[in-house]
């Protein structure tokens, strides 16, 4: 809770004079952004199996970064927001822990994680979690921003 100036009226009730303004929801990072870093994290384990798919990995990479310190420069503050966030954090330890079951399960099911097939198969999974994990926890962050502000702008109106 903020701290604000308070005055008594005449009937000794407290009112508040200043309350602070709804902070504005950051305008979240857009889909294709999650698309390409999906891509970059499943593309690792795919060229692993086809070791020629390095060649068009490491300057989507590259753009990815140069992408990140660029276009989405304005956003910076909130995808740093969101690296600190416990959600984040979270999502960043579950899909370590995926990568290593998926691992064991094929290596339970048969497959030779040295074969084509089972790194396309985790590097597949991978890109698809890390796409979708992330848009949703940025839509978290975001809903609860917008919660917050609407808790914050009905105090203030009423």
């Amino acid at each position: 809770m903020s701290i604000a100036t308070i005055a008594f009226t005449k009937n000794t009730t407290a009112t508040t004079v200043a309350d602070p303004a709804p902070v504005e929801a950051p305008k979240g990072l857009p889909a294709w952004y999650f698309a390409m870093v999906g891509v970059s994290v499943g593309g690792c384990d795919v060229a692993q199996g086809y070791p020629s798919l390095w060649a068009y990995l490491i300057p989507l990479v590259v753009v990815n970064v140069v992408v990140s310190f660029t276009v989405m420069r304005a956003r910076m503050k909130f995808f740093k927001a969101m690296m600190r966030n416990s959600h984040t954090r979270m999502l960043a330890l579950a899909l370590v822990a995926i990568r290593f079951g998926l691992r064991l399960l094929i290596h339970l099911v048969g497959f030779e994680l040295a074969a084509q097939t089972g790194h396309v198969v985790v590097g597949v999974v991978m890109g698809l979690f890390a796409t979708f994990g992330a848009m949703t926890d940025q839509w978290l962050i975001i809903r609860a921003l917008n919660r917050a502000n609407a808790k914050t702008a009905a105090r203030v109106a009423g």
